[in-house]
């Protein structure tokens, strides 16, 4: 798929511009919390070395923390976990889910706006960008130096 290539590619890009890479980013078909179950399980499976985890969905991560509950990890003690999407339950996950909220209420607003002003024959702006916010909670720690 196009757009999951992008994102990912703009994650590695991210990533790199702030001076790390990330160990692996794995694939799952949906975003839900068993992917997100499953992905963390195949990682730690497959010894791969990680200090944080962001996940693609809130549910991906309600899924993340407890697979790596069930493994005796403490988050945020040894991994941290960001969330996507600012659901309803992440602040009453324990521990609290971090999380990047977008405003999707307003992302529809414009979006509606602009088909509107295009089905009226009018120009539409070619692209239109929404500053997400990081809502931090208890699932994400400094990492500790080694």
């Amino acid at each position: 798929m196009h757009g999951e290539s992008s994102a990912r590619e703009a994650c590695v890009d991210a990533l790199a511009a702030a001076g790390t890479e990330p160990a692996a980013i794995p694939q799952y078909e949906a975003f839900d919390s068993a992917a997100g179950y499953d992905a963390v399980t195949r990682l730690i499976s497959n010894a791969v070395r990680f200090s944080a985890i962001f996940a693609a969905s809130d549910g991906v991560a309600l899924g993340a923390l407890a697979a790596l509950h069930d493994r005796g990890f403490l988050v945020p003690d040894e991994v941290s976990v960001v969330g996507f999407g600012d659901e309803a339950f992440a602040p009453f996950l324990r521990p609290a889910l971090t999380t990047v909220r977008q405003d999707f209420a307003r992302i529809g607003e414009v979006a509606v706006s602009m088909i509107l002003t295009a089905l009226e024959g009018e120009r539409t702006p070619d692209s239109f960008t929404a500053e997400p916010e990081c809502v931090i909670r208890e699932s994400t720690a400094r990492v500790a130096d080694e």
